[in-house]
């Protein structure tokens, strides 16, 4: 009798711990909530304004970002070029803006959990994913969980879709997963060699390698196809500056190491590489990392029910090197531009980093499978407090980060409210306008991506079509802001 209470509590914990790790990871990333328009997106942001100003349709700004990616740096990404303009176009609310990233993201955490648990057990998938959660890392650079309209949480949900119907049986579900595949490949170059995670997937289902390269030949070939395709582009396009290829061993290498080491956990704490974190005594280190003990036992004790469900066969030495080719698949197409060469550093990792997570993750499953076949009694405790302290500390870099870059969002907002009040009310149709207050967003024109304009913005909140330029060429209206009061004045 009590082993059928038992039995029915577990079945009961199964289905609920999709909605436990879907609450933690919300908590752990949930300070992006409070950041503004951030990075690219601050020249994005100005899109719907931009257009209307322009009288320029949606389909004719992608066509132009096309061409001058295609043409201007070799890159061949048209799946990215639809869903980034029409994320813009979409999405004009930046709270709701960043409800997308995060629901993009848990939607790919549990894709993920599901992908795991179909190639190993539902003990390790429902780990992995807790332990994903636990190192979603916010950082101060690059940044899928703060900016970049979702494009690294749709390419990695479209591949794990595809894992998952690569994973049944039947010539449909197989061509599921390769069109998935394809879509993945034509939003983002570095999932092009991914043909070698479906080879390493097949083979843990059949019972030869020449089993599993004839059912991965079609993914195999796609990604033959897509390096020859970045490689023939890159010959008849060459691209020079920051996205010309560079294969020096030394800057190649420093680069992969620091891509690579930016998806485990807590190293952008560690290494804080925009020196944001105190350590000068444990009241600056607290004041910088706010650890929040009830989150430490919500993980802790989600991760030791995890933990107690491991499947005894289930097996480290696969689950790591399937981590570790998700990793490196990942941060070599990274580590081979000049761009992140020379703009990497310890604790920094560029976008790839998100899908990265997923394969950190499934090795540090694998050391927690290691340490209980060894320790049985003690590593499950170990494991489950480490992962609670983690994900704990995570979160708390997390507000830290959003701490640093909330005097930005509170400077959009008193933008758009100034704006709308009056700011530029009476000011001549084409009349020159400059701030003397930095701000990215408020470039002059012709300095954004795709040739967008911060005179969208003006046109969307205030209805004036002015022109954007530096505050050295004498314009006819000045802008500045205070952050004291956080107020925008016209002088």
């Amino acid at each position: 009798m009590r082993n059928v209470r038992r039995d029915r509590i577990d079945a009961a914990g199964g289905l609920l711990f999709p909605f436990v790790v879907a609450l933690l990871g919300f908590v752990v990333i949930a300070p992006s909530l409070r950041t503004g328009w951030y990075a690219d997106d601050a020249y994005y942001w100005a899109l719907p304004g931009w257009l209307a100003l322009r009288h320029e349709s949606l389909l004719a700004i992608m066509q132009h970002a096309f061409a001058l990616w295609l043409f201007g740096n070799a890159r061949f990404y048209p799946g990215l070029v639809v869903e980034k303009f029409w994320v813009f176009a979409t999405f004009t609310d930046v709270l709701a803006y960043k409800w997308l990233l995060i629901v993009l993201t848990l939607v790919a955490v549990e894709l993920f959990r599901r992908c795991v648990a179909v190639y190993a057990s539902l003990g390790v998938a429902n780990l992995a994913a807790l332990v994903v959660c636990a190192i979603l890392q916010e950082r101060a650079y690059h940044d899928a969980l703060l900016a970049y309209n979702g494009m690294p949480q749709v390419v990695a949900i479209a591949v794990l879709l595809s894992l998952l119907a690569f994973a049944g049986a039947g010539t449909g579900r197989r061509t599921v997963a390769f069109v998935l595949a394809v879509v993945a490949g034509l939003t983002y170059e570095e999932v092009y060699a991914f043909g070698l995670l479906y080879l390493a997937l097949a083979r843990t289902r059949t019972p030869s390698w020449a089993v599993a390269l004839r059912r991965a030949a079609p993914f195999l070939a796609l990604s033959a196809l897509l390096m020859a395709l970045g490689v023939a582009l890159h010959l008849a396009f060459p691209p020079h500056g920051s996205y010309a290829l560079s294969l020096a061993p030394v800057p190649l290498l420093v680069a992969a190491f620091d891509q690579v080491a930016a998806a485990f956990p807590l190293v952008y704490w560690a290494a804080d590489p925009n020196g944001i974190f105190g350590r000068s005594s444990l009241d600056d280190f607290w004041r910088n990392a706010p650890v929040d003990p009830l989150l430490v036992a919500a993980f802790a004790v989600a991760a030791w029910v995890a933990l107690r469900r491991l499947d005894d066969a289930a097996r480290a030495g696969p689950l790591a090197a399937i981590g570790a080719l998700v990793v490196l698949l990942l941060a070599a197409p990274v580590a081979i531009l000049v761009k992140y060469q020379h703009e990497l550093r310890l604790g920094l990792g560029y976008l790839p980093v998100f899908g990265e997570y997923f394969g950190a993750a499934l090795i540090l499953v694998a050391v927690c499978l290691a340490a209980r076949g060894r320790f049985p009694r003690v590593a499950p405790v170990v494991g489950a407090v480490a992962i609670g302290l983690v994900a704990a500390m995570t979160q708390a870099t997390n507000v830290r980060v959003v701490r640093e870059l909330e005097p930005d969002a509170v400077a959009q907002r008193a933008f758009i409210q100034a704006l709308r009040h009056g700011l530029v009310a009476g000011v001549a149709e084409n009349a020159t306008v400059a701030t003397r207050t930095a701000e990215p967003w408020l470039e002059p024109d012709g300095t954004g991506p795709e040739g967008i304009s911060a005179a969208g913005l003006f046109y969307a909140y205030a209805h004036a079509r002015v022109r954007v330029v530096s505050v050295s060429v004498h314009p006819d209206v000045v802008l500045e802001y205070d952050p004291a009061d956080a107020r925008w004045r016209r002088r």
